[in-house]
């Protein structure tokens, strides 16, 4: 056999085998899949606080929203029940808006901005949308979802859904918030009680001690000479926030025994109410919150 023959037979191995691995190889033709992801899939807030979620949705797009009457190409729904408003109908809002988008989304005509819905009896749901510039193509929006002031203590599930502009649902998730109670146990160890010399009302006075100088004065006639403010604190030393005694009427509270060692009265004034005509003085006292002790000479000096 000579060189030449063998060369020419080795090549036409080589190119057989190549057309076998041209003609085993499939162009690729697979579907981008559509995604909904949720930053996180719980929270746990308490009365009166906000959970916050960021929802990511991918797609791409069948169809631009050529008729403005009609929903656009992507809407995201949060579905769930009356979660976390009071009896009294406060609290519970889902706020959603559109925050971030892909060069194929067009501007929220909302401009970002949060759309209050609030929940009703039975449950309810509301949505954001994507409108794409192009179709065909990769789009992708980022929602921002605020579970606003949760008023109700309480376990409540959320089905997020991405939806065509025919209403076809492409993808759901599921968030679940927990509310807790607020704490309104007060303790003796965060707990304060502060000396003022001048009395303004039950919540705007002065959140320190006044040093006083004062005179015994007559025992017939004791005078006002102070006044002791309590104000109780539970464990996380908070005796809860504006917004939780608003929605909830939850508030940290619990009684104080004040006692006199040496000289000196005591009455308790509830609330706002006058000093006058205020009896019963005695060495021991028990105050609650909103309550202010008014401190008396006794004509003993000391």
């Amino acid at each position: 056999m000579s060189t030449k023959t063998t060369f020419k037979r080795i090549a036409l191995v080589a190119v057989a085998a190549l057309g076998l691995g041209v003609l085993s190889v499939a162009p690729s033709s697979a579907a981008i899949d559509e995604t909904l992801t949720l930053s996180a899939s719980s929270a746990t807030v308490a009365a009166g606080e906000t959970a916050t979620v960021t929802i990511t949705n991918t797609f791409i797009s069948e169809e631009l929203n050529l008729n403005v009457s009609q929903p656009d190409s992507r809407n995201v729904y949060v579905a769930g029940p009356v979660a976390m408003n009071n009896a009294l109908g406060f609290g519970g809002q889902i706020i959603i808006a559109r925050t971030s988008d892909s060069a194929n989304a067009a501007a929220p005509a909302s401009g970002n901005k949060f759309t209050e819905q609030t929940t009703g009896a039975g449950g309810t749901s509301t949505f954001e949308s994507t409108t794409a510039s192009v179709a065909g193509v990769y789009t992708k929006g980022v929602y921002t979802v605020k579970f606003y002031q949760a008023a109700t203590a309480g376990t409540y599930t959320y089905t997020i859904s991405s939806r065509s502009r025919a209403g076809a649902i492409a993808k759901t998730a599921t968030f679940t918030l927990t509310v807790s109670a607020a704490d309104t146990t007060a303790l003796a160890t965060k707990s304060k009680l502060y000396l003022n010399d001048a009395y303004t009302s039950k919540t705007d006075f002065t959140r320190s001690d006044s040093s006083l100088v004062i005179t015994a004065g007559v025992a017939a006639t004791p005078a006002t000479v102070g006044y002791l403010i309590p104000e109780f604190f539970n464990a996380s030393d908070t005796n809860t926030s504006a917004t939780a005694v608003n929605l909830t009427g939850a508030v940290v509270n619990e009684s104080m025994t004040v006692n006199v060692s040496g000289p000196g009265l005591m009455t308790v004034q509830s609330g706002n109410s006058s000093v006058s005509g205020i009896t019963a003085k005695a060495k021991s006292v028990v105050a609650s919150r909103g309550d202010t002790i008014v401190v008396w000479s006794d004509g003993t000096a000391g």
